[in-house]
């Protein structure tokens, strides 16, 4: 498994299988984790979660197919272990379990390190709209 690109956050989609820690088995999603984390290693990118879910650009496309979507915090750990040695505890004693807090909300002190997918990575969004899909499908068929 691999990305292939990013795009936006869907709700629901017809061209693409949403993956997160919730609909799929443990050994699926940590395989998609483990592909997200070292292509964000391997390109230095570094978003808020505000932006993984809001943005563009921010939610990878695995295999040309599935969509990596994931909380704040479940982002903010991401991105905590794409980059274990980025500090960010909040006591001296919390043993790094904070770190994940670094990025998974918006904190502007951060804005000069956010490095985003090029745009030669971003794919729109085509004929998926959720809103599209659903008036396509007649009352009957509910």
């Amino acid at each position: 498994m691999r990305v292939t690109g990013y795009t936006e956050w869907r709700e629901g989609s017809k061209i693409y299988i949403l993956l997160n820690h919730v609909a799929y088995s443990k050994e699926l999603f940590e395989e998609a984790e483990k592909a997200v984390i070292e292509d964000i290693r391997e390109h230095g990118y570094h978003f808020f979660c505000e932006q993984h879910q809001n943005a563009e650009y921010g939610v990878p496309i695995l295999d040309g197919k599935n969509l990596f979507q994931e909380s704040f915090r479940g982002w903010g750990a991401i991105m905590a272990e794409a980059y274990p040695d980025e500090e960010y505890g909040t006591a001296d004693n919390d043993d790094g379990k904070y770190n994940y807090c670094k990025w998974a909300w918006y904190n502007s002190e951060l804005e000069s390190e956010i490095v985003i997918p090029s745009k030669d990575r971003i794919l729109p969004v085509e004929d998926d709209d959720l809103d599209k899909l659903l008036e396509a499908i007649s009352e009957e068929d509910w």
